[in-house]
């Protein structure tokens, strides 16, 4: 997997991803998160793209990872997400993902 996940506290979760991330790796991670047992305490999540060299996420993973997404919200609605992106292509594809 691409994708790091470091948990800095109980309340803090930083995902680094490098390299080539896949609509399949933020899957994981995600199920992942959710399974955890600290993921009920977490309240921040620190999310770094800087490193990412190359990104292969269909339509469908992103349709999938909103599902995910909005059921990990419905059991903590208290997380604040930040993200950092790099300011070179890929940086701003991602940024889309956000800001359509």
């Amino acid at each position: 997997m691409t994708i790091d996940l470091v948990w800095e506290s109980k309340k803090l979760l930083s995902m680094i991803y490098e390299g080539r991330v896949s609509g399949g790796d933020l899957l994981a991670a995600s199920l992942k998160i959710s399974g955890d047992q600290r993921f009920d305490d977490l309240r921040y999540l620190l999310s770094d793209w800087s490193k990412v060299e190359e990104t292969n996420i269909s339509t469908d993973d992103v349709r999938k990872l909103v599902a995910y997404v909005s059921s990990m919200a419905r059991t903590n609605d208290r997380i604040m997400n930040a993200s950092v992106m790099s300011s070179d292509e890929t940086g701003q594809v991602l940024v889309s993902f956000y800001f359509p």
